[in-house]
């Protein structure tokens, strides 16, 4: 069903600042049917959908808009086949100066709008639009991977917890927010305030930090850490074993350490002299190589 907006909701819009939402664009006479209107559109869908709206100046003035005149009606089908998403494209008349409307939906979870104009995931930045960095696609694909350690695990209760291990938790944390007032924590406290335990039940976060060995081997039994150190890196055996199955915070200082001391140093003597070197040099090329 076509999109139809009252003259009211429309001058609200003209109240409200740029956003992620909304983007105005003059374009009195024409905007760019391959460039500009896909990717702008490609734009608002990546963040979340809203209006793309032609005839607006900075100033959120109506001066109307001669862009695709005529032919708006085409525009739904050309952005479906080129974005693969629907977009209404609905033509206003405001104080009798005509205005586009373009009304974008949402990407779909966990995926990207491939725009067909010059960028190819573009999002905006400020007033202009840049290709969405790295960091952002990342966290838009892991949108459908659910986070587990956020997840109950199920029948878990305080007593598989490492006390010892919630008092280090306690000492980091304090340290890191420079709060002296964390350390008089209890669990039950320490727990609910980072997020680790709800009203119904213990995250797998918190069996991995302060968990006791027992109840991780119970409910996460592959849940272990192997260092193997080989002085070769083509032989099969291992030089040097060493496994832990115990509460993070317990044995973080003892997984660097351990690694950190194969982080041999190995020492190197000058190999040639100047003057073994300028008679190797010699013999390289056609003319005599001096050394001076």
């Amino acid at each position: 069903m076509a999109k139809s907006t009252s003259v009211e909701e429309f001058s609200k819009w003209l109240t409200q600042d740029e956003g992620e939402n909304l983007e105005f664009k003059t374009a009195t006479n024409q905007f760019s049917r391959d460039k500009d209107l896909p990717d702008y559109c490609a734009a608002l869908a990546n963040e979340g959908g809203g209006k793309l709206i032609l005839g607006v100046n900075n100033e959120r003035a109506v001066v109307g808009t001669k862009a695709f005149a005529g032919k708006h009606n085409r525009l739904s089908n050309e952005l479906l086949n080129k974005l693969g998403i629907r977009v209404d494209v609905e033509e206003l008349y405001h104080a009798q100066t005509r205005v586009l409307i373009f009304h974008i939906p949402s990407r779909p979870i966990g995926s990207l709008v491939k725009s067909s104009g010059k960028y190819k995931y573009p999002m905006r930045a400020g007033e202009s639009l840049v290709e969405m960095d790295l960091g952002t696609i990342k966290q838009v694909l892991n949108e459908t991977q659910s986070d587990f350690t956020a997840e109950i695990v199920p029948g878990l209760t305080l007593d598989d917890l490492s006390i010892p291990a919630i008092e280090i938790l306690n000492k980091k944390w304090a340290k890191e927010a420079q709060r002296t007032d964390y350390l008089s924590f209890d669990a039950e406290k320490t727990l609910r305030n980072l997020g680790l335990r709800t009203d119904t039940g213990i995250t797998y976060t918190a069996l991995l930090l302060v968990g006791k060995a027992e109840a991780i081997r119970k409910h996460l039994p592959d849940a272990e850490i192997i260092f193997e150190w080989r002085h070769d890196p083509k032989q099969t055996h291992y030089d040097f074993r060493k496994n832990w199955r115990a509460a993070f915070v317990e044995i973080d200082d003892d997984i660097w350490n351990t690694i950190n001391a194969r982080n041999n140093a190995f020492h190197f003597k000058k190999v040639f002299s100047n003057v073994r070197y300028g008679a190797l040099m010699k013999n390289q090329f056609e003319k005599p190589f001096i050394m001076r």
